[in-house]
């Protein structure tokens, strides 16, 4: 991509995707020094139960996820009927 935009003479593109790229690995690096380089902090034990609504969250998402990944022809074919209206 950074070549495409200097071979089109798009310096100012060019400039701007290194810019956001220096800023992505900013925050990745972060996460990556946040995780390896700094101590654990005190472990707990206790887990609290799951409310009713955080349950039923999970659970239409997994059974969203499930039904998806076995049966994509729905959404696929949904979409592909939308595209066809859009002139």
């Amino acid at each position: 991509m950074f070549k495409a935009a200097l071979d089109a003479t798009l310096i100012w593109l060019r400039i701007f995707g290194l810019l956001n790229s220096a800023v992505a690995a900013y925050y990745y690096l972060r996460i990556i020094v946040a995780m390896y380089m700094h101590e654990p902090g005190e472990a707990t034990d206790t887990l609290e139960p799951l409310t009713g609504g955080l349950k039923a969250a999970l659970w239409t998402s997994a059974a969203a996820t499930l039904i998806l990944g076995i049966f994509p022809s729905f959404v696929l074919d949904f979409a592909g009927k939308s595209a066809s209206l859009i002139k």
